[in-house]
């Protein structure tokens, strides 16, 4: 209303509605903003930050896989517990060397190791999260109901001159937006 104002980082829908295909993009990706979550290997409590994300992620940003791979479009969609995990996480899970195909817990859910990345700076907000896997993992799928939560994106875009008819098709669609 015009005496009282929301402010929340972008539900599930508002951006599944909104940011798909957008004109100039070669590809989206949603993924939530990162839970601490925890793992108790062994019976010792390790903190973990995961992030739930769609198979896009990998396609956009550029991890260092040092072993394994990322999870695919076929295991979000099969929701699939997969999981991609960092250098640093496959230490303090004690997985070894050989993390791939390794059962984690994390959040009471168990997953299996697809890939292990490089670690990833807590500055760099965007990639940030110590465990990935799949948003169609969650354990309700209310989440694809919420125009406001706790979901971002990212756009690639084809080239640099897509990207200001992208940000304007996106206030448009914004503008008439259902709330």
């Amino acid at each position: 209303g015009d005496r009282s104002s929301w402010s929340s980082a972008a539900g599930y829908r508002l951006l599944d509605k909104y940011a798909r295909n957008l004109p100039g993009a070669e590809t989206t990706s949603f993924f939530s903003t990162p839970d601490q979550v925890y793992s108790y290997p062994n019976g010792n409590k390790v903190k973990l930050f995961l992030k739930r994300t769609d198979a896009e992620l990998w396609r956009i940003l550029d991890f260092t896989f040092i072993e394994g791979a990322p999870y695919t479009a076929d295991d979000v969609n099969e929701a699939r517990p997969v999981a991609v995990i960092t250098r640093t996480t496959r230490e303090r899970l004690r997985l070894g060397q050989a993390a791939v195909g390794s059962t984690i817990e994390a959040d009471g859910q168990r997953f299996r190791v697809a890939g292990v990345v490089e670690d990833v700076s807590r500055l760099r907000e965007i990639p940030f999260a110590e465990v990935w896997v799949p948003h169609t993992t969650a354990k309700s799928d209310s989440y694809k109901a919420e125009l406001l939560g706790g979901f971002n994106a990212i756009v690639l875009a084809r080239d640099r001159a897509s990207v200001p008819r992208m940000q304007e098709e996106f206030k448009s669609r914004l503008a008439r937006a259902e709330l």
